[in-house]
């Protein structure tokens, strides 16, 4: 009887120390199999990323071909007079005195051999950080600007809605960013909650963050709301208008010597045509003493202006500059 006890208690310890054999070898074949697609997982992922670095490459490539080569041309496009491009050629012209004898006259003509070329197919009006916090009077950072300030931050407006208004008579893609950084803060706070990865809304964030009334977006145009003062580096603004076509941006918003002109240099880098309007940005400082704006215009066209330097370049290095009356101008003379 103590022998069968014996042998039924060595059978269950070789049945259980069996099934632990069983256990353990399956749970070190799951761990292997696991650990093979966790890395086959990780490497196609990786190879997933590569190919769509490759793809983004591969596309700012063309487009710094087509660029450099004129190929962005479009039929029925209207060209913005620059600055840097004013010359003045003198001509001669026969004409007669009083008593009427023969003599020469010069006579001036002036052309512009910078322009900046424009279609409603791939050209877009990019609007910088036009937010209430910004322009106006009670708004976290518009509380502490003088009266000075806040005029010529008016008139920036002004010439904004101008246009803004051409833009989208023209058929233009619209886009406009809002930012989020104050200074060294970032505010995601003032999204009230929103995922903005997705889409951005034109309603529901913080009601002073928002667009001005005046520039509010209307349905379909572009918003990005961004937490780098570039409105490229923290959004997806870049393939938002590759999908609708664009190469070529007119810029305008604020503050000229820091949104706007790293958005400038961002746009630059992505090989898009970049025209800053001048009269359409704003910044600090005293104009009789150049003030910010001036520093920021003459960084943006200044290099690429100068004789000696990058003067073929147009639209590169980084932008082309010209007025609110030479954009309209030009624009109404489109089909």
């Amino acid at each position: 009887r103590r022998r069968r006890r014996r042998r039924s208690c060595d059978e269950m310890l070789l049945n259980v120390s069996s099934g632990l054999g069983f256990f353990c070898a399956g749970a070190a074949f799951y761990h292997v199999v696991f650990a093979l697609e966790s890395s086959s997982v990780v490497f196609l992922k990786r190879r997933r990323l590569r190919k769509k670095k490759k793809r983004e490459m591969d596309r700012v490539a063309r487009r710094s071909v087509a660029l450099r080569k004129g190929k962005d041309a479009i039929e029925g496009e209207t060209h913005v007079r620059c600055r840097g491009g004013e010359e003045e050629e003198e001509e001669d012209k026969e004409d007669k005195d009083k008593e009427g004898k023969e003599t020469r006259r010069l006579t001036t003509r002036r052309s512009f051999s910078r322009t900046f070329p424009a279609h409603g197919k791939n050209t877009a009006l990019v609007i910088i950080d036009m937010q209430s916090d910004f322009l106006s009077k009670s708004g976290r950072l518009g509380q502490y600007y003088s009266r000075d300030v806040l005029e010529r931050l008016e008139a920036t407006t002004a010439n904004v809605a101008r246009v803004l208004e051409k833009c989208r008579e023209k058929g233009f893609t619209i886009a406009h960013s809002r930012s989020h950084r104050y200074g060294a803060e970032i505010r995601r706070d003032l999204l009230n909650g929103i995922d903005v990865s997705m889409s951005s809304p034109i309603e529901g964030v913080d009601a002073t963050y928002n667009f001005v009334e005046r520039l509010k977006p209307k349905d379909g145009e572009i918003i990005v709301d961004k937490w780098t003062f570039g409105a490229f580096a923290s959004t997806d603004l870049e393939n938002q208008l590759v999908g609708r076509g664009v190469e070529r941006i007119l810029l305008c918003g604020i503050l000229t010597n820091v949104c706007v002109m790293a958005t400038a240099v961002q746009a630059c880098d992505r090989f898009f045509r970049v025209c800053l309007v001048e009269d359409a940005c704003g910044a600090f400082g005293k104009e009789k003493e150049g003030g910010w704006h001036d520093m920021a215009v003459t960084l943006i066209n200044g290099p690429q202006i100068a004789k000696q330097n990058h003067h073929k370049s147009i639209g590169l290095y980084f932008g082309e500059v010209a007025t609110v009356d030479a954009v309209v101008e030009a624009l109404d003379g489109l089909k």
